[in-house]
């Protein structure tokens, strides 16, 4: 007992040595890794999004024109087994309808496809699938590409059968926006009806977003 006493000093002394000689390395604790790695976890998952936003010319069926105010999120990820790239993730719309329907707005993981008037005073708006995360939130079978809603009071948008949206009504928003925005890296912030039809009228356009299933 008294042998191990006097060892102990010794033993405690020659830990500390070896503890400076580690700072003295240069070499960082692995908790203190840990902690930087979560501090900058935040800003890694910031700097892999990122949002486009631009105001649009609208057409309706009525022949009036509004402004839409459009913004879409992307993140940076893997499509099936390409090379990563910016995927879409939400958008969101807002506009001004003539009285005395005032002002709409709509946000979810789908692209935007028509918003118009019927001749009763209802607003649709419908829109087209973009993600997978979509397929699960609105229960989309596979082959079925459109959501459709109807704007109700207070801002609340009740979700229809797409055969239920007027048989006159066809897409009157820009439904190339990846293609535009981050293929080609446009950064225009106002696109116009000769714009958009330019921009829409490319073949490599797929089939789906320009039409929905009719009743």
């Amino acid at each position: 007992m008294v042998l191990m006493s006097h060892r102990e000093p010794l033993l405690v002394k020659n830990m500390t040595k070896d503890q400076n000689k580690q700072k003295s390395n240069g070499k960082i604790p692995a908790y203190v890794l840990a902690l930087l790695i979560i501090a900058l976890m935040p800003l890694s998952a910031y700097s892999q999004m990122k949002t486009v936003k631009w105001k649009e010319e609208v057409r309706l069926t009525n022949g009036q024109m509004i402004i839409v105010e459009r913004a879409q999120d992307y993140r940076y990820g893997y499509a099936g087994g390409g090379r990563p790239g910016w995927l879409f993730d939400y958008a969101r719309i807002r506009g001004t309808f003539p009285p005395p329907n005032g002002e709409i707005a709509w946000e979810g993981r789908l692209a935007p496809l028509a918003l118009d008037i019927a001749s009763n005073g209802s607003i649709y708006l419908v829109a087209v699938l973009a993600t997978v995360a979509g397929q699960k939130e609105y229960g989309m079978s596979d082959g079925s590409y459109h959501v459709a809603f109807n704007f109700m009071a207070n801002n609340k948008w009740q979700r229809i059968p797409i055969t239920a949206v007027p048989r006159e009504f066809k897409p009157n928003m820009m439904a190339a926006t990846h293609r535009f925005f981050i293929v080609d890296g446009s950064t225009v912030d106002f696109v116009d009806l000769p714009l958009k039809t330019k921009v829409d009228s490319d073949p490599r356009l797929v089939k789906k977003y320009r039409d929905w299933p009719r009743q």
